[in-house]
């Protein structure tokens, strides 16, 4: 992707969580997300805040904060950050929040890479996931973030890695490499690339990767 088609694809993307999350109940906002212990309005919220905010901001809230709840792991602060800013949005203003980011987006008046695109389609799955919501990204950016996440998965993962190929089959593409290939979505093999656990009940004949191992890491850079 050239800087411009990222920029695009960020906007995309927050675009498509944006209209995933517009159609959320109340109720839903406040179930869990699979990042541990947070809600899914908690993980849309960082998801904004990652997306969005400037690395010099990023870094001075998490050094706030981590100061303020006596916090020496950065993830502990950002779980307070997370849980502030959905504290003072209503729902409504966070869908119009990701609509103003996905515009700022599209149009270039902010720069997108292929960590904020990782950012937005692993913390849009975070929230959407658990309630039953699947985002449709498309097949372009999964494989972007597909290829950014087996490289910083946890190391069972990149071993599995050199000797299976894991195949998006709605996507149109596989990572790893070997004899034997393992069917799934580009959702399910995202997730489990991220370390998330996939808890979708899926009865087709796909078979879905993730999880390798139960439990859900705790939140923060995805």
């Amino acid at each position: 992707m050239t800087t411009r088609d990222t920029d695009e694809a960020v906007g995309r993307a927050l675009t498509v969580v944006r209209d995933g999350l517009a159609s959320l109940t109340d109720e839903q906002w406040r179930a869990p997300s699979l990042c541990t212990g947070w809600s899914v309005k908690d993980a849309a919220s960082h998801l904004l805040w990652r997306v969005s905010a400037p690395t010099r901001v990023m870094f001075e809230d998490i050094a706030m904060a981590s100061l303020a709840g006596r916090h020496l792991n950065p993830a502990n602060a950002m779980a307070d950050i997370a849980r502030s800013l959905a504290q003072k949005r209503t729902t409504g203003e966070l869908v119009d929040d990701l609509t103003l980011a996905s515009r700022r987006f599209s149009t270039g008046d902010q720069h997108g890479s292929s960590a904020r695109l990782l950012e937005t389609i692993v913390h849009g799955y975070d929230a959407a996931h658990p309630v039953g919501l699947r985002l449709r990204f498309d097949d372009e950016s999964t494989l972007v973030v597909a290829n950014l996440a087996r490289h910083t998965a946890a190391r069972d993962v990149r071993t599995l890695l050199r000797h299976r190929v894991l195949t998006a089959s709605d996507a149109g593409w596989s990572v790893g490499r070997g004899d034997q290939q393992i069917d799934g979505t580009a959702e399910s093999i995202i997730l489990y690339l991220a370390g998330r656990r996939s808890i979708d009940p899926s009865t087709r004949p796909v078979r879905v990767v993730a999880p390798l191992k139960p439990g859900s890491p705790s939140p923060g850079f995805a």
